[in-house]
């Protein structure tokens, strides 16, 4: 009964390692991944616009971001956080006429760790670097706009939804 237990230990191991020999001369084994815990703002970015000759704030300013606990392997030593428009316009809640989500844009100030936040506007359907931290944690608080005069539309509440990316660089 040994005998027989220890033969199939030995097509076992050699199947094993056959295996591991395979995903070695293929290339596919597997790598570590980058971790972090992330914190991003709500899926949209809302706006009450009073005049739309001027700069509109966003409601919901400032929107924070951030990482904690962050382990790169592979190369990485920074955390990305990217946004995009949900759609190349967005529409009234209770104003009229539409949108372009590229006339929305922010400035921000990094509030823990090292980190960079880029200026900039949306460019739909693209996703934009909004900010991009190193070493094992960071935030920035970012504060929206919608670049005035705003034409085509009246007074009003407007909602942008926009989705937030997360990367390893």
């Amino acid at each position: 009964m040994i005998t027989s237990f220890s033969r199939t230990i030995r097509r076992f191991l050699a199947a094993a390692l056959s295996i591991a020999a395979a995903a070695l001369l293929t290339g596919s084994v597997a790598k570590a991944q980058d971790m972090a815990t992330i914190t991003v703002p709500a899926g949209s970015i809302e706006f009450n616009v009073t005049d739309v000759t001027k700069n509109t704030p966003a409601s919901n300013n400032p929107q924070t971001l951030g990482f904690t606990g962050a382990t790169f392997t592979g190369g990485d030593n920074s955390v990305q956080f990217l946004l995009s428009a949900g759609g190349q316009y967005f529409s009234a809640g209770t104003g009229n006429g539409s949108i372009l989500s590229s006339i929305v844009q922010w400035k921000g100030t990094a509030t823990s760790g090292t980190g960079t936040v880029t200026t900039s506007s949306l460019n739909w359907p693209n996703a934009v670097v909004v900010y991009t931290g190193t070493g094992t944690q960071g935030g920035a608080n970012i504060w929206f706009r919608l670049k005035g005069p705003i034409t085509g539309i009246s007074a009003g509440t407007y909602s942008l939804t926009v989705t937030w990316k997360v990367q390893g660089t």
